[in-house]
C-alpha cells in the first residue's frame, strides 16, 4: 500500500496531523535540500552549464556558458540569440529575423526586447505616440 505523505494532513479525533509530522514512523521527520532537477534544462545563453545537453542551443563551451547565436546570425525568438542581443526581423521581404545589438538608450525601438535590460520602450511625446513612434 503506498501512502501519501502530503495529503495526510487531516484532523482524526484528538490528533491532528500537520505536513511536518507524519503517522507513519521516521518518515518526514527530518528534511534537506534538495536540487532541483528541471532548473538545470534548457538554459538560455549566458547560463552556467555542466554540460551541452543543459542547454537550449545544446552548446556549452569550455567557459561553462550555454552559447547562443552571435550577432547578424538567423534566429526565431530572443531566446536564441546571445545576452545583450535580440532577434530583430526585417520590416520588409523576405522578413528575415536575426541577432542584433541591443539599441542604444535614445535609439527608436518596436519592443521591451529590444532595449538593454535595464530600458524599456515608450514614446518620447503626444507626437509620437500619434505616429506609433517608440524609443
Amino acid at each position: 500500500m503506498w501512502l501519501n505523505e502530503n495529503l495526510q494532513a487531516q484532523e482524526t479525533g484528538d490528533a491532528i496531523f500537520r505536513e511536518t509530522e507524519s503517522s507513519v514512523k521516521k518518515k518526514r521527520q527530518q528534511a534537506s535540500c534538495k536540487e532541483v532537477i528541471g532548473m538545470s534544462q534548457e538554459l538560455l545563453p549566458g547560463r552556467t552549464c555542466d554540460k551541452p545537453s543543459q542547454c537550449r542551443s545544446h552548446v556549452c563551451y569550455e567557459k561553462k556558458e550555454c552559447q547562443g547565436t552571435g550577432v547578424d546570425k538567423n534566429c526565431q525568438t530572443h531566446d536564441d540569440c546571445d545576452p545583450e542581443t535580440y532577434c530583430g526581423t526585417l520590416d520588409f521581404w523576405p522578413f528575415e529575423s536575426s541577432c542584433l545589438d541591443y539599441q542604444e538608450a535614445t535609439g527608436e525601438c518596436k519592443e521591451d526586447y529590444e532595449c538593454g535590460v535595464d530600458h524599456y520602450c515608450w514614446y518620447n511625446s503626444a507626437e509620437d505616440v500619434r505616429g506609433y513612434i517608440q524609443k
